[in-house]
């Protein structure tokens, strides 16, 4: 089976992608920073990147080099339509890496390129997994309502700040996903990270503290040198 590599911050867009994507027989690693691509560029094979161009130059270091320069994989830009939020197009295609390092836009791809910028130009794509609304996340008790920035345990409100309550939503819509302090504070803040893991961990300190309120279990794990998850385990 064919790997790509999805790097793409906003986390309902990705979701939809990689979901599309997986639908028509590829598999998906997500990731959602230039950061978080590279370190799993320089892990896993993959055989094709596709990148957010909004990610292409950022504070993070350009992720276009960055990914090639952990392996030489072709990259495709892809943009959200302006007229259709769940639609996307393709910017641009980036060859891999020549003998020389060298890196160039191109008009033609390889087979899977050619492959996945025709699906993406297709109307049916992803709209056939365009979302009605956000979804009720519920887990060990804690339920949040991302419509209204709500989290409740067993029907009592946990009162979380906005980014204590997206800090969260993330964790416990990809519970299997390690985030990085980088995805955690670009998806709480609508920002991007510039190094202040501080702010981060502060808050997810505050998030500990106002549940253990109601249970002892910690909906957050740790996973040291790499970031944070959702607690796969109900603490006895």
């Amino acid at each position: 089976m064919e790997r790509i590599l999805v790097i793409e911050e906003n986390l309902e867009l990705n979701n939809l992608l990689s979901e599309a994507l997986r639908g028509l027989g590829y598999s998906c690693t997500q990731t959602f920073s230039s950061t978080e691509g590279a370190f799993c560029a320089e892990r896993e094979p993959f055989h094709l990147a596709i990148l957010d161009e909004a990610g292409l130059d950022t504070g993070s270091g350009n992720a276009l080099a960055r990914i090639q320069d952990c392996q030489p994989i072709p990259v495709l830009l892809i943009a959200a339509s302006p007229e259709e939020p769940f639609q996307f197009r393709i910017v641009s295609k980036w060859a891999a890496p020549d003998a020389a390092g060298q890196t160039a836009p191109k008009d033609t791809g390889t087979p899977i390129e050619e492959r996945i910028a025709s699906a993406i130009g297709q109307p049916s794509f992803p709209l056939l997994a365009k979302p009605v609304g956000k979804r009720l996340l519920e887990y060990q008790g804690l339920k949040l309502d991302p419509e209204a920035c709500l989290a409740t345990f067993q029907g009592k409100e946990v009162p979380l700040t906005r980014q204590e309550f997206k800090i969260l939503e993330l964790l416990f819509t990809s519970p299997e996903h390690v985030f990085t302090k980088e995805d955690l504070y670009n998806y709480a803040w609508d920002d991007f990270f510039e190094g202040d893991e501080k702010t981060v961990n502060v808050h997810i300190s505050n998030i500990r503290k106002k549940i253990k309120v109601f249970t002892d279990f910690d909906y957050i794990r740790t996973v040291w040198g790499q970031g944070f998850q959702r607690n796969p385990d109900r603490e006895l």
